[in-house]
């Protein structure tokens, strides 16, 4: 098991933030539902209901394979 020091704990917490208000204004800008995102991700690997995905974006918990999917489906990639 790894552990995060306080400085990692910060970065990984604003990146997290980050991208979570780059899906909601992406879906915005793009005018789709987390109902019609969620029906794509579960069609894709899993089962997801928008109001899970709803309390992962108001917590800013979303996994990273979760946020790739869903810039995917809006028409953005994630460079690293």
């Amino acid at each position: 098991t790894t552990r995060l020091v306080g400085s990692e704990m910060c970065i990984r917490d604003r990146v997290q933030i980050d991208i979570q208000r780059e899906i909601i204004e992406r879906l915005k800008e793009k005018n789709i539902t987390l109902q019609e995102i969620a029906q794509q991700i579960s069609t894709q690997d899993r089962k997801i209901s928008p109001e899970t995905l709803s309390k992962k974006l108001a917590s800013g918990k979303i996994r990273f394979k979760d946020a790739q999917i869903i810039l995917d489906i809006l028409g953005y990639k994630i460079n690293l």
